[in-house]
């Protein structure tokens, strides 16, 4: 069963080339969305595409970046403190995952249909 997960995400834009990789950057400097698609991987979240809600150049930061990224669960979520709980974890093991200048702030969980770019 597919889900989604709605992450709030704060960085630092020196480093990156902006949200999505940009052929002038290749080789230079990773896109935070690489970043962050990286650490989803790593920290067994999933393997899909982190969505932004909006795009941001070379050098920007934000304060609060809107992701949605689909996971796959083998039950659905049950709200309530036993899955505050496993979403806190979500975060931590994204933050261990991340360089310092790229934070999950929170992970909630998101209507299946969410979409960063039309609805956050």
């Amino acid at each position: 069963m597919r889900t989604k997960l709605l992450l709030r995400v704060s960085f630092l834009g020196t480093n990156y080339c902006g949200w999505q990789p940009q052929p002038a950057c290749a080789g230079s400097l990773p896109s935070v969305c690489e970043t962050l698609q990286a650490a989803l991987r790593r920290a067994g979240v999933t393997d899909g595409a982190p969505v932004a809600a909006g795009r941001l150049d070379k050098g920007v930061h934000a304060m609060m970046q809107v992701v949605t990224v689909t996971v796959r669960r083998s039950a659905p979520a049950v709200p309530g403190p036993a899955r505050d709980a496993e979403l806190a974890a979500i975060a931590t093991r994204l933050n261990e995952a991340l360089p310092a200048d790229v934070r999950v702030l929170r992970a909630l969980d998101a209507h299946r249909k969410a979409h960063a770019m039309s609805g956050a």
